[in-house]
């Protein structure tokens, strides 16, 4: 998620800003299914 330019604590707390962008939560959103699918892959 770092390298996607997202950080978040250990324990997967975020800070949620009120003035955040469609496009924003998109790139989040992107950046967690992308993370998803590495950590099932790695299971596999």
């Amino acid at each position: 998620m770092l390298a996607a330019g997202f950080y978040l604590a250990r324990r997967g707390m975020i800070a949620l800003a009120l003035d955040v962008t469609d496009e924003q939560l998109e790139a989040f959103a992107a950046a967690v299914e992308r993370w998803a699918a590495d950590i099932a892959g790695a299971a596999a």
